[in-house]
């Protein structure tokens, strides 16, 4: 029994080792975490007392393919499970039995313990547990795979994402591909009627998170960019409300919830040709963006309710901040291919300025994004902006770096940036003197007193992406970033948490799961993030322990241990 409890421990032990330390040395370190890895190995494998390393280390492999096949097998289906488990359990059982004297209810416990531990921390979400808790994962949400990205905001501690696509009925499917042989084109205009009615779902915080389709009230109280630029600029997009009751206590209510509506701004055929124009690429996007900004900000209007907030024409409201000394805030627009800082209209006006405290433009190889973070960094009570760019096709003639960029607004005018912006300064991180980069800027250069962007920071790689700024009691603000691994050249981004320090960036964690999309601080102790592809909403609590530390700390100790017990061998031999 009690080698039994070992054995169970033991696969606990090996798979979160393996989970979260094994796997981010080498997706972060490369070929220098498989040599770290390998000497760890060996020093582990010695410290076995020699008649039983073997069977160590054949147990340690069953573990670890046991956890790989649970993996595989929880991503079928049920009927599939009751004919994968028996094949596993016999395959690797025999395996162990013959290779390294395992016996048979040894294996048998190493699968139903990782059994239990996958339905209670499912081991593809355990990388999470380096630094956070999963409180919550949604059931899949029927939006994939036409909507890999999707919007997700807060109303409080509520959370609003975009759900459940309409049901296609099975004449509207027989009619669009009558001869059943799967044509792409069939294919788009099933897509496009699923995407013509979409539920805002609402996940209601108050006893757990229960999903509901959100009411009109509650879309009132949101801005319009958290939905309205769901598919933007390609898609425009309108909103309907319609009666839906609900049960609740006994008694049954009608509401009125909202379903969001997508529809293309041009026909496809239309946008790919006019990316085979260099010359006319620019401007035919920012007419199709200003008409899609257009017609959803009018759309949205009359569907919940006349948004309060000023009107920018021809522009995307991307953020507010403090970026000047004094006691107002500044409004950054994105317009054509360029970030605006305005000041902020008084509370309750409409009444907007237009005019350009500081611009920063994009060109046409390294255009401006609209994701991008505001806050505090470095503690001086001013925000900073930090930009994101995008990994473009290196294949490309034209393609050029587009990395993240931070960028401080000076209020002397002494901003030097990149590109043809005038002043001087040391260039960022990463960038030599000489290059020419994206950075322009107008408005400051009539008087060396304006205000001026300036780079303070770039990022040496197209896929690092800011996410936003968390302001922590007594401590530096936290950076949250998702970027690439340390060695590997990929562009595969990892969740990771910076402080601002001297001009660099300094990491203080690292979580080694993809495809997290556009997390956010819900509460200073609560975190949500969609996740590409998938359709599944996660809810993370931040914890303060370290994990990873801890983890690879057990292990050295079991190795010295290891040693120890073989030395107390040896000396108890010597003196028998």
């Amino acid at each position: 029994m009690r080698n039994l409890l070992l054995v169970a421990l033991y696969s606990i032990f090996l798979v979160a080792l393996y989970q979260i330390v094994v796997i981010p040395l080498m997706l972060d370190l490369s070929y220098i975490g498989l040599l770290i890895l390998a000497a760890a190995t060996a020093l582990g494998f010695f410290a076995i007392p020699r008649p039983h390393r073997r069977t160590f280390a054949v147990l340690s492999l069953l573990i670890l393919l046991v956890s790989g096949g649970i993996l595989n097998i929880y991503s079928d289906g049920l009927g599939w499970r009751f004919l994968e488990f028996p094949l596993m359990f016999l395959i690797l059982g025999w395996i162990a039995s013959s290779f390294g004297k395992i016996k048979w209810r040894y294996t048998l416990t190493v699968v139903l313990v990782l059994s239990v531990t996958q339905v209670v921390i499912p081991l593809s979400e355990m990388p999470f547990y380096g630094k956070f808790r999963v409180a919550y994962k949604s059931e899949g949400l029927d939006r994939r795979p036409i909507f890999p990205v999707y919007p997700v905001a807060a109303n409080g501690t509520d959370i609003l994402t975009l759900g459940d696509l309409r049901k296609l009925t099975t004449d509207e499917i027989k009619a669009a591909d009558p001869k059943g042989k799967k044509d792409p084109q069939a294919a788009a205009e099933l897509s496009k009627k699923q995407l013509e009615h979409v539920d805002v779902l609402r996940f209601l915080t108050d006893g757990g998170y229960t999903k509901r389709t959100a009411t009109k009230m509650e879309m009132a109280q949101l801005p319009f960019t958290s939905f309205g630029l769901a598919g933007f600029p390609y898609y425009s997009s309108s909103w309907s409300v319609e009666k839906e009751k609900h049960k609740g206590s006994g008694v049954t209510t009608e509401q009125e919830v909202v379903k969001q509506h997508f529809a293309p701004v041009d026909d496809p055929k239309d946008v790919l040709l006019s990316f085979l124009n260099p010359l006319s690429v620019t401007a035919a996007m920012d007419e199709r963006a200003g008409r899609a900004l257009t017609e959803s900000r009018k759309n949205w209007e009359s569907a919940v309710g006349k948004t309060s907030a000023p009107q920018y024409p021809g522009a995307a409201v991307v953020g507010v901040g403090k970026f000047l000394p004094g006691g107002g805030k500044q409004v950054v627009l994105l317009r054509n291919n360029e970030l605006q800082l305005v000041e902020e209209p008084a509370a309750g006006s409409v009444i907007r300025s237009e005019t350009p405290i500081a611009v920063y433009k994009g060109t046409w190889e390294q255009p401006i994004i609209n994701n991008l973070a505001i806050g505090d960094i470095d503690g001086d009570g001013l925000d900073e902006l930090l930009i994101n760019g995008y990994e473009q096709d290196k294949s490309m003639v034209w393609s050029q770096p587009n990395p993240a960029r931070i960028l401080k607004v000076k209020a002397d005018g002494t901003g030097s940036g990149t590109g043809s912006a005038s002043g001087s300064g040391t260039p960022p991180t990463g960038q030599d003197s000489n290059s020419s980069g994206q950075g322009a800027f107008s408005g400051a250069q009539a008087s060396h007193q304006a205000p001026a962007f300036e780079v303070i920071w770039e990022s040496g790689k197209d896929s690092f992406r800011f996410e936003f700024v968390q302001q922590r009691d007594g401590q530096k603000p936290l950076i949250v970033t998702q970027d690439p691994s340390l060695v590997r050249d990929v562009p595969t981004r990892y969740l990771t948490g910076y402080t601002w320090e001297n001009g660099e960036l300094v990491r203080e964690w690292r979580v080694f799961k993809s495809n997290l999309l556009f997390p956010f601080e819900l509460d200073k102790d609560t975190w949500v993030a969609g996740y590409w592809g998938e359709p599944h909403l996660y809810v993370l609590k931040p914890t303060s322990l370290p994990v990873m530390s801890m983890l690879a700390a057990v292990y050295g100790l079991l190795v010295l241990g290891g040693y120890g017990y073989q030395l107390m061998q040896r000396r108890g031999q010597r003196h028998a």
